[in-house]
């Protein structure tokens, strides 16, 4: 097992010690702002990946979260007599509502369908990542807000940051398309870190 997949099986530990830190600006619980965000933000990302790709109706990544995959063996029913070819020949035994897949080769090994579960339904290290940029969104914004500074003047500069940090997160797995400063990026992958910054901003004036 790799260091990141280690890693990824435990919750977002930064992200608990940032949201339970005082903040002059923001009186509520951060952690479950932070947490309100993330679910909006997986929401969005849900919404734009259907628009992107009309033929594509699942999503399948592998799971590490112990806890998740010890319950889902004790309470989750899979169909063994029917198996589906999710993706690029990946062969998974489906759950009754088909969000949950056992691989058909390797018994022990869960996947679930992030395009279709909530966010609150997502195992941990699938919450992680949005944790994670809900986070960093989160921080940006207030310290944006503390300056006296309009969101929408410098989206740009902080949608910027975002992409830096979300690098600085996942540099080792992303390609190198990816990997280009903000300002190379084209306009979808541009949009994705702006929405980042948008939904924490629209948490943060509701909930604030």
């Amino acid at each position: 097992m790799s260091l990141i997949e280690f890693l990824s099986i435990f919750p977002c530990i930064w992200c608990l010690l940032y949201a339970n830190e005082s903040n002059d600006f923001c009186k509520k619980d951060k952690y479950l702002i932070i947490n309100k965000i993330a679910a909006l933000f997986h929401k969005q990302w849900q919404q734009v990946y259907r628009q992107q790709n009309p033929n594509i109706k699942t999503n399948f990544k592998k799971t590490l979260d112990k806890d998740f995959i010890d319950n889902i063996k004790m309470t989750i029913k899979f169909n063994n007599e029917q198996f589906k070819n999710v993706s690029n020949e990946l062969y998974l035994y489906l759950s009754i509502d088909g969000k949950i897949g056992r691989s058909l080769t390797s018994p022990d090994t869960y996947y679930v369908d992030i395009l279709n579960m909530d966010y609150s339904e997502l195992p941990i290290d699938w919450q992680n990542e949005n944790r994670a940029t809900a986070t960093a969104g989160f921080d940006i914004v207030i310290q944006t807000l503390q300056h006296g500074e309009n969101i929408d003047t410098v989206i740009e500069e902080l949608a910027g940051q975002i992409h830096e940090l979300w690098i600085s997160r996942n540099n080792s797995t992303i390609n190198q398309e990816l990997q280009k400063p903000y300002q190379e990026l084209g306009d979808i992958e541009k949009e994705k870190d702006r929405n980042v910054i948008r939904i924490a901003n629209q948490i943060i004036e509701q909930d604030c």
